[in-house]
This record gives structure tokens, C-alpha cells and sequence, in this order.
């Protein structure tokens, strides 16, 4: 490493700011505080106390105002933990350099800032976090050929997070955004997205790859895909309209083969042609379908629900039956309209090729584990295709709450909504 300017309470001030906040065994680690000059992070000289960090070292204390430069590539170079302090920045922008930590905080009471444009950063067993304490503000850019891998990311904890990435790969098991994720290139693979902040992208690629039931509090989407493959998403403060536009988007013609909000899984299912019974992305408001709970976790309002399901599941609830049905019947014909009011191709219109989705898939139950993508065989799909007597009943079913629709709505004074058993 090469430290262009050094400062001497970086230590005292950040190990105060970590025992106030819980984090006392740090102050209690052998700690490693960078004085160097030199650009060699191996070079025992370059820290205080004498030595380089170790796994045993516990922590790599960068807290001046500088700006250090981790261009080795005789390693990979492994450390407990990297804190990044008091307006330092630390760049790796040379291809081979990698380096290994078991926790990274950046922005620990003050301002601290990583940017990997080359080389790889991992902290597969443990986590980094940026904007720790109140007051604190971390930043991570993320660009070129860097590839961060993580066991957790907390973009922003009691403090500011921000996480920049214009391209490179991140691959992280948990990400908590607090603050503001950006991603305008590159890809970003994680199992699991939550928490109270924004995530924001403009461009690159994101796969939800992990865990069913993902939540956000904003997210916002100009260019770019976000695969939610078999998975599902809630989104707190998000438009219904803005997120169905982003489904429509990836949809395309039927082939969920554009940028937006998509599925892999239901591209899978939407190119095999041995497999009748189509997926979507199905999508609602938790007040549009009058649900308190959606995958375990509480919801309500305007709180905005995407779900990977049968195409025709109106209500979300994985299967598809006379509920369904009813939502088609309530708004047959009818314009401006959104999933969970019948529209299952995204054109804003409730039409017959709705009840024909619908009628593709009716009697289909979401299994404990997602719906398959793989195709079915000539036997099962003799089983799985709707008998002519279900198939008939089903039409004559639909007549009747659509001509009763209409004769309440005669009457005078009832919603066009208005469907009674």
C-alpha cells in the first residue's frame, strides 16, 4: 500500500467510537495501524506494531486522511478485519490483487470510502458494513473487472450507506440496504435483499438466487433486469403501476426475454412447448387482495406484492380456482386494469385471452416448492389439461357471474366491481 498523507488520532477516535457501540473486543484485538509510506502492504515496517496483519491480527486500522493504494499481487493477502476511517479511502485498481478479510467497516464514526475497479475482494464468512455508527458514512464503488463476494453487505447501518456499483460482479449472500444501492452495470447475484432503503438501477443485471421471500423498501427501475427466477418480492413504498410496468417491461410478447423485472423460471416455462401451464409474475397491493400476511411476513395498503405463480392466480394465493374467477368476471372488458383484477398478459385489459390463461391453469395448486420449469411428460400432461366436463363447467361458471355482473350493475347505483355468489 501507498499512503499519500498520514494523521495520528485516526486509532484513539474510531476504537472510542467502536467500544461506545458495542464493539469493545475490538479495542481488546491486536490491531495493526497502517504508517507507512511505502506501497507494500507485506512490508512489516508499514505498521504499528511491527508486522503485517494476520488472521490472528484481527484488525487493519485505516483511519487517516488519505488515500491508500492495494496494488499487490503477490498474494492473496488475509486479515481479520479492515476499518476504514476518518476520510480515508482505499483504492485496488490492479488486476490479480485479492484480498481476504473475515469483516470490512467502512465509515465507522466518520467518512470512509473502498473502491474496487480490479482484483477481488472476499469476506465469504463474515460481513461489511458501511455507515456504522450515527454520524458515520461509508461508501463502495464498484466498477471495471472488481469482484466483491460477502456473506452479508449492510449498506448503511446506524449511519450513511451507499453502495456505487457501475460494473464488476458482487456476490453476496445478505443484503441489507439501510441506505442506497445503485447499480447502473455490472451484475449483482444474492440469495436474499431486505431492509429500509432504496435500491436503485439504472442498468447491469440482478438475480435474486437464494431465498423465496425478498422485501424492500423502494425500489426504483430505468434499465437493466432483476430476475426474481421461482422467488418473490415485496416492495413498501413502491406504485403498483410503476412495478406492474416494470413486469410488462421483461415480459415482452410472452417470452420474458426483455429488461425489467423478470423470471427466468417463467422463461423456461413460457419456451417449452410440451408444458401447457404457464408461469408469471403475478402482482397486487396487499389491500387489492385483502391480505394481512404474504409469505410469513406482515403486510398492508398500498405495500406492493410480486409473486412467481400460475398464470391466472389473481389473489396470490398459488392456486388457481373460483376466486380467480371472479376477479376476471368482476372486470371483464374493462381498461386500466392490473394483475390481481384479471389481467395476466399485462395489457391492461381484462379480455378472453385472460380467461384463457386462466382456464389453462385452473385446478393448479402451487406446490410447497415453487412450480417446475422443466417440461412434462405426454402421460402427466394428459393428466394436468382441464377435462372437457371441468373445462365446459368452467365457461358456463364464468357466464353466469359475468351476465350476473352486469344485471346488478343494471339495477343502478352498484360498482362495476360488484359480483355476487
Amino acid at each position: 500500500m501507498r499512503v499519500t498523507k498520514s494523521g495520528g488520532k485516526g486509532r484513539a477516535v474510531v476504537l472510542a467510537a467502536l467500544a461506545v457501540a458495542g464493539f469493545s473486543h475490538y479495542s481488546q484485538a491486536t490491531t495493526k495501524t497502517w504508517i507507512g509510506g511505502s506501497s507494500q502492504w507485506n512490508i512489516s515496517a508499514n505498521w504499528s506494531p511491527l508486522g503485517r496483519p494476520t488472521l490472528s491480527s484481527d484488525m487493519a486500522l485505516l483511519a487517516q486522511n488519505s488515500v491508500v493504494i492495494y496494488n499487490q499481487t503477490s498474494g492473496p493477502f488475509d486479515v481479520g478485519t479492515v476499518l476504514i476511517d476518518s476520510r480515508l479511502t482505499l483504492s485496488q485498481q490492479t488486476a490479480g490483487t485479492q484480498l481476504n478479510a473475515g469483516t470490512i467497516l467502512i465509515g465507522v464514526s466518520g467518512a470512509g470510502t473502498y473502491t474496487l475497479g480490479a482484483g477481488s475482494v472476499s469476506v465469504n464468512n463474515g460481513f461489511i458494513t458501511l455507515g456504522q455508527n450515527a454520524g458515520g458514512s461509508g461508501m463502495f464503488l464498484l466498477s471495471a473487472s472488481g469482484a466483491l463476494s460477502a456473506g452479508s453487505e449492510n449498506i448503511g447501518g446506524d449511519g450513511a450507506g451507499t453502495f456505487v456499483q457501475s460494473g464488476g460482479q458482487n456476490s453476496v449472500t445478505n443484503l441489507n440496504i439501510a441506505g442506497l444501492y445503485t447499480l447502473s452495470a455490472g451484475s449483482l447475484t444474492v440469495a436474499c435483499i431486505s431492509g429500509s432503503g432504496t435500491f436503485n438501477q439504472t442498468g447491469g443485471t440482478a438475480a435474486i438466487a437464494g431465498s423465496s421471500i425478498n422485501r424492500i423498501n423502494a425500489f426504483s427501475m430505468t434499465n437493466g433486469t432483476l430476475d426474481l427466477s421461482n422467488h418473490d418480492l415485496i416492495v413498501n413504498t413502491g406504485s403498483i403501476s410503476t412495478i406492474g410496468g416494470y413486469i410488462k417491461s421483461a415480459y415482452g410478447n410472452g417470452n420474458w426475454s426483455s429488461s425489467g423485472l423478470t423470471s427466468t423460471s417463467a422463461r423456461a416455462v413460457a419456451g417449452d412447448i410440451n408444458n401447457p401451464h404457464k408461469t408469471a409474475l403475478g402482482y397486487a397491493t396487499a389491500s387489492g387482495i385483502n391480505v394481512g400476511l404474504f409469505d410469513g411476513q406482515s403486510v398492508s395498503g398500498s405495500q406492493v406484492l410480486v409473486k412467481y405463480t400460475w398464470n391466472g392466480d389473481a389473489n396470490l394465493d398459488g392456486v388457481v380456482n373460483l376466486l380467480d374467477l371472479n376477479a376476471v368476471a368482476s372486470d371483464f372488458g374493462a381498461a386500466s386494469r392490473q394483475w390481481y383484477q384479471g389481467d395476466f398478459n399485462y395489457d391492461g385489459t381484462v379480455n378472453i385471452a385472460d380467461f384463457n390463461a386462466l382456464a389453462m391453469n385452473f385446478g393448479q395448486v402451487l406446490p410447497a416448492s415453487d412450480p417446475p420449469a422443466e417440461a412434462v411428460s405426454p402421460e402427466e400432461l394428459g393428466a394436468l389439461v382441464p377435462e372437457p366436463g371441468l373445462f365446459g363447467m368452467l365457461v358456463g361458471c364464468f357466464l353466469h357471474r359475468l351476465w350476473h355482473r352486469r344485471r346488478i350493475c343494471h339495477c343502478g347505483g352498484c360498482p362495476i366491481n360488484a359480483v355476487s355468489g
